[in-house]
């Protein structure tokens, strides 16, 4: 009896230890947002495709912005303080290598091929959280004194969404206040509610799954297209129920599918694969990869992120 009490008190106890890591609260980190970077001159204009896409500069701004810094510091003290484990971003950053910045065109490594499509960018940030505070503030003076109108933004790293947000003024304060205490007390009494959407948030993808995009593609030398038949079966098709098959709750959306490419959204994938490891979108390609080789179909993976999965059929 007394084993039998041990071997139970031990299940209950790896029970409740699966269940906190499951639970564990999403990991965060804290960058300026774009209004920000552009306000402050940290922000690059870059010409492509005939296109301006503005880039802002992170690391000058950590390097430069001591207003910046605190403010940072600030938000991950209030962060922590709720439980939320936060990345650094300045450290993140910095190990980055130069050359994997940017890549101006995708190729095939057998034949030199190109995508059925323009050049891409690929991630520009390869560390991405699960969620990036994007955080931005002026200061207004109101006579001889000054108040700070502040935003904070939660972005999904793998769909790109919002998923929390806060805004507002604080109050007047003497000049001599420095930034990061204005913004402390402005923002503290958002904390409750900023947090609570993000728990909401975590809540809902614990449930119903991850959320993602995904891109097939064929290469130009693959003889192929997704509405070529395999088995008596259009390519097209056997991919959807893959899809189908392999989602929760089979929930995607088939947002477009010609004869060169499929793009789907709100891909709804698990937090975790069999083996307990993060599911990301490139873990969720290379099932899709490994399953088309029963087709005698042979594909590359040029996924870009944490969520923004790309295959492209034909070759590597």
């Amino acid at each position: 009896m007394r084993n039998l009490i041990k071997r139970v008190t031990l299940v209950l106890m790896i029970t409740v230890i699966a269940m906190a890591v499951d639970a564990a609260p999403p990991r965060l980190m804290v960058l300026p947002d774009k209004t920000w970077c552009k306000q402050n001159n940290f922000i690059d204009e870059v010409q492509r495709q005939g296109k301006t896409r503005y880039v802002e500069q992170f690391e000058a701004a950590f390097t430069n912005s001591t207003d910046l810094k605190n403010v940072i510091t600030t938000i991950n003290k209030l962060f922590s303080d709720r439980g939320f484990p936060l990345e650094n971003a300045e450290a993140s950053l910095s190990t980055l290598d130069e050359e994997e910045d940017e890549e101006e065109f995708m190729e095939s490594e057998s034949s030199g091929s190109e995508v059925s499509r323009t050049p891409y960018d690929m991630l520009m940030n390869k560390c991405k959280p699960d969620i990036t505070l994007r955080v931005g503030w002026e200061v207004e003076s109101v006579g001889f004194n000054r108040a700070i109108t502040y935003r904070i933004e939660a972005i999904d790293s793998y769909s790109n969404k919002s998923v929390a947000s806060a805004s507002g003024t604080g109050p007047v304060l003497a000049r001599t206040v420095p930034l990061a205490v204005m913004l402390e007390q402005s923002v503290l009494d958002k904390m409750d509610g900023l947090t609570n959407q993000l728990m909401r948030y975590f809540d809902d993808i614990q449930t119903n799954g991850r959320e993602i995009s995904l891109r097939v593609r064929t290469w130009k030398s693959a003889g192929f297209s997704l509405t070529s038949e395999f088995g008596g079966q259009e390519l097209n098709q056997i991919i959807y129920n893959w899809m189908s098959d392999n989602t929760i709750n089979h929930q995607f959306t088939e947002q477009s599918s010609t004869p060169n490419q499929i793009r789907y959204s709100q891909v709804r994938v698990p937090l975790k694969d069999i083996n307990g490891r993060p599911m990301q979108a490139r873990q969720f390609v290379n099932d899709l990869r490994t399953y088309l080789r029963s087709f005698g179909i042979t594909s590359a993976d040029r996924t870009s992120g944490l969520g923004n999965g790309v295959i492209i059929l034909g070759e590597k």
